[in-house]
């Protein structure tokens, strides 16, 4: 069986197949870090459907990284992994900030990029290398803090020379496909645009 030339490449991609029953292939991008909204080994772009996840904060350096949920009112919190397991660090001098979620919220930030984080009723510490981030709340903030909350931090990574560096990587995938015969006839004037 013979097939006249088809005008498909015309109007998208193909890959053309000998026969009506082949093998096409595709393109899948896989994380091979852990980060942002992303697991390791997880699908970010795949050609054959929804990607497991959306992704969110794989690639930047800015995140929004939860120390502690729900955290009951206390005068002081040490949070010493919380970010390093993230995988943001080394952190960025003068983009730390730190939000106790309570009504109203406690901010506090590195506002002289030395590691003193600073707020209204809220002071602390933050390790640029470590990601160790140490509060202290004082009395009128304490009693902001009514129930449990959500502790937050807001930063952004140093990505120059940072060893986590997310990583991509392509995989050839294939399917088996049986194409379904259709008929198209095409017409390119003198100029080679097609009609």
């Amino acid at each position: 069986m013979t097939y006249g030339t088809s005008p498909l490449s015309a109007i998208a991609s193909v890959q053309p197949i000998d026969e009506e029953r082949g093998t096409v292939y595709y393109k899948q991008v896989l994380a091979m870090t852990t980060r942002g909204s992303m697991m390791q080994g997880q699908a970010i772009w795949d050609t054959t459907g929804m990607p497991q996840t959306f992704v969110k904060g794989y690639a930047s350096s800015a995140a929004t990284v939860v120390l502690e949920s729900q955290a009951a009112s206390a005068a002081s919190f040490n949070f010493p992994t919380q970010l390093a397991a993230a995988g943001y660090l080394p952190l960025r001098p003068g983009k730390v900030a730190i939000v106790v979620k309570s009504t109203p919220p406690l901010h506090a930030a590195d506002y002289n990029m030395d590691g003193n984080l600073l707020g209204a009723g809220i002071y602390g510490t933050v390790d640029y290398q470590t990601g160790e981030v140490n509060l202290t709340l004082d009395a009128t903030a304490q009693a902001a803090v009514t129930g449990p909350v959500d502790i937050v931090a807001i930063i952004d990574q140093v990505m120059e020379g940072a060893p986590n560096i997310p990583q991509i990587n392509y995989v050839l995938a294939s399917k088996a496909v049986v194409a379904n015969l259709f008929a198209l006839k095409d017409t390119v004037d003198t100029c080679g645009v097609l009609q």
